[in-house]
């Protein structure tokens, strides 16, 4: 089966340090195969199971003295607590720096990646990813090991 992607945007941002990479899925065994393909392509991650997750993180990740530099967040749309677009939305009304969030998802109509475009979001990918895909994209958003 093969992995949609659809890149729209991709915000200025200053490159601080080892780019990681934010994965959101309230299903850990899409966690488990996003990951994996990450680690394959030696790109650093952290991961969250809710949306509200991920944004605490964000926070305290921003707070800290020693922050990460998350270009990145492949975020699901479909999730308990917030769903993907209720993150987004969040995200966009906190103080952080920027990141690019490509929709993670197994929805693959028009729809979907409408809504994703017109609610902001950089791009939509389709589950499950393929590693070339993912490359692709991390090369993209600047989200890969090489500067």
């Amino acid at each position: 089966e093969s992995s949609n992607i659809y890149i729209w945007t991709r915000l200025e941002r200053q490159r601080t340090a080892e780019p990681v990479v934010l994965v959101v899925d309230d299903n850990i065994f899409n966690l488990k195969a996003i990951t994996s393909l990450l680690s394959q392509l030696q790109v650093r991650f952290c991961t969250a199971l809710r949306g509200r997750e991920a944004l605490e993180d964000l926070q305290a990740n921003a707070a800290s003295e020693s922050p990460m530099d998350i270009p990145l967040m492949l975020l699901d749309l479909d999730m308990p607590d917030l769903n993907g677009f209720e993150t987004f939305q969040s995200l966009q009304n906190l103080s952080l720096p920027p990141i690019d969030v490509v929709a993670c998802t197994a929805y693959n109509d028009a729809n979907h990646v409408s809504e994703c475009r017109s609610a902001g979001m950089s791009g939509f990918i389709t589950k499950p990813l393929r590693k070339e895909v993912l490359e692709k994209l991390l090369f993209f958003f600047r989200a890969n090991h090489t500067r």
